[in-house]
């Protein structure tokens, strides 16, 4: 995009989605959040200044290039240039007065600067953001910008100085709840700098070692030749209609192609561009620009380059390399770290969770690197699937409040009771109607299936995390849930006390059922019933959780027993005789018996 009577810098658009969350602290950025509804564009913090004064310094040095100072008092530029983007949700370099947030101070901006904006997925409140040095290195790779404008102001050798600006909004303006994000870097000023006799003649990207993180595979080369160290206008004399570009290395030659060129007064006034096949990251190549006019004089110019490992020269994050390892990197709940994903990079992305994973918030930082948060219960997983099949695991090993004992922080995090099942778990009483969390100790899988004994058993079963599940079980007194992992082992859950909190087992089963309650533990206790009227008989478990199991009687001629099974423990029964004092003998599992008697006739 040319702008009419002056100079221009190219507006770059982006639009992105990644998950967004809550857990991000914007205070690192700014001293002052921005605020639409206020036209207030916020505060950027100096120490983000400095990150981008230095990292487009550190660029500079790549290219032999004298640094760049920083220029304070064109901060309300830039700063205000950014709003009007952001709260427009448009790039342009001539905002009016219509325009939301508008001032003039901001149109000056905006004339004289790069521009970047970005739309990223919804988020309910403030989103993880990028490092403002991801700004810069998407103005040096300019992807998907064939102009490579971007590029050229930040590679000029007469830049002098630069101020930079951003503004972070979460949009409720209009309740898309979109995160969109503006930039505005300054670089285009009447004074322009003074080069040193040492200043390289040339101006090519990449050249010499160049770390992977400020390059993108695939996407264009460039070289701007310096006609005249002392005329920064002079630099249109160069003439690439007939150059050539050859790129070779320990493979032999390279396919060049899309070449172009051009003297626009972007940057450097001067440059010619291609893209090169199958190039690999630590091959070394040579690359020769011949046939180059340069104010009537031919000239070749040759260099090596490089394209090494990333550098990861600003992170005091952990960097997490997906082509080193198969397994699952252990991780910190809501602290931040960065993952390095080899060529071909994230191209495409999705998260697949294991366990109660809140959040997982990723935001970009360079074409390999992301800046990834991942928020839950420790133990819990998320596998981020890129490319070509490729993954990355992340498994949280640690709490926000820095706990890594899983049990410990589920019972922070979840804050109701908690039931572990471990190997030697084999029945455990539990509350009928009220929730609780079963935490299945590793390295027992957490992964069962389950049985419910008793009529009237109703079980909910939700998912917590990797080594937890919420239930819910409703029924009577001593119904059961049996879990059945995949080694073969169980746990019984079993209902010891009523929603109304009632323990005793007779007071709870007389009260369910309507009838008397007799407590047999199968030692010939006698029960002395009522003729022809139900009643309860609550046998408890066994040490091994065993209740009755198989059940037979014997009973005199002329009367009439019948039990059905209420649950694994409890019999409803009748006995009918016309002769008190009858009685029958009940035989139950492990040879145990009781013995029940009529005391009153009808």
């Amino acid at each position: 995009m040319r702008l009419q009577g002056l100079v221009s810098a190219l507006v770059f658009v982006t639009c992105m989605v990644f998950a967004a969350s809550a857990f991000a602290d914007s205070m690192e950025i700014y001293t002052h959040r921005p605020d639409a509804a206020a036209c207030d564009p916020g505060v950027l913090s100096e120490v983000e200044k400095m990150k981008v004064l230095e990292h487009l310094n550190f660029i500079r040095a790549l290219h032999r290039l004298e640094p760049v100072s920083y220029d304070f008092d064109s901060d309300d530029e830039t700063a205000e240039g950014s709003l009007i983007i952001a709260a427009n949700k448009l790039a342009t370099h001539t905002p009016d007065p219509s325009f939301d947030c508008y001032t003039d101070t901001g149109r000056n901006g905006s004339e004289t600067s790069n521009i970047n904006f970005a739309v990223y997925g919804s988020s309910p409140s403030e989103p993880l953001l990028s490092s403002s040095t991801f700004d810069i290195v998407q103005y040096l790779i300019d992807d998907n910008v064939p102009s490579l404008s971007h590029r050229r102001w930040l590679l000029n050798p007469f830049l002098d100085k630069i101020s930079y600006g951003r503004v972070d909004l979460v949009y409720p303006i209009d309740t898309s709840g979109e995160v969109v994000h503006s930039s505005i870097l300054k670089v285009i000023y009447e004074d322009k700098a003074t080069l040193p006799a040492d200043t390289p003649n040339f101006v090519a990207y990449p050249q010499g070692d160049y770390p992977l993180d400020l390059f993108k595979l695939g996407w264009f080369w460039s070289f701007s030749a310096l006609a005249d160290a002392n005329d920064y206008w002079n630099n249109d004399l160069v003439d690439y209609s007939q150059a050539t570009i050859s790129v070779s290395g320990d493979r032999g030659a390279h396919r060049v192609h899309s070449q172009a060129h051009n003297t626009d007064a972007t940057g450097l006034a001067n440059m010619i561009q291609w893209r090169v096949d199958d190039v690999r990251v630590g091959e070394k190549y040579r690359v020769r620009v011949g046939n180059v006019r340069v104010r009537g004089q031919i000239q070749n110019f040759e260099y090596p380059v490089t394209i090494t490992s990333p550098a990861f020269r600003e992170f005091q994050i952990p960097v997490l390399d997906s082509s080193v390892s198969t397994g699952a990197f252990e991780v910190k709940s809501g602290g931040e770290l960065a993952l390095f994903v080899p060529p071909p990079g994230v191209s495409t992305l999705q998260a697949n969770a294991l366990g109660r994973i809140r959040d997982v918030q990723i935001a970009p930082h360079s074409p390999y690197v992301n800046l990834v948060k991942v928020e839950g219960v420790v133990g819990d997983e998320v596998t981020l699937h890129f490319a070509e099949g490729r993954s990355a695991t992340l498994r949280i090993a640690e709490s926000e409040a820095g706990v890594s004992d899983p049990l410990v922080a589920l019972r922070q995090d979840y804050g109701g009771p908690v039931i572990v099942v471990d190997e030697t778990a084999e029945q455990i009483p539990i509350k009928a109607g009220h929730e609780f969390a079963v935490f299945v100790a590793p390295p027992r899988e957490n992964a069962f299936e389950y049985i419910a004994l008793g009529r009237e058993t109703r079980v909910e079963v939700r998912p917590y995390s990797r080594y937890a599940n919420l239930f819910k079980i409703s029924g009577g007194f001593g119904d059961e849930v049996v879990l059945r992992f995949p080694d073969g082992g169980t746990t019984t859950l079993r209902i010891a006390e009523t929603e109304e909190g009632i323990t005793d087992p007779l007071e709870a089963l007389s009260r369910e059922i309507g009838g008397e309650a007799f407590l047999v533990r199968g030692n010939h206790e006698t029960v002395p019933v009522a003729d022809d009227r139900p009643f309860v008989v609550y046998v408890p478990p066994t040490g091994d959780g065993t209740g009755i199991g198989s059940l037979s009687w014997t009973a005199p001629t002329g009367t009439e027993l019948n039990f059905e099974f209420y649950n694994n423990h409890t019999l409803i029964g009748r006995f009918a005789s016309i002769t008190p004092g009858d009685q029958a003998t009940v035989i139950f599992s492990g040879e145990r018996a009781f013995v029940v008697e009529i005391t009153s006739s009808r």
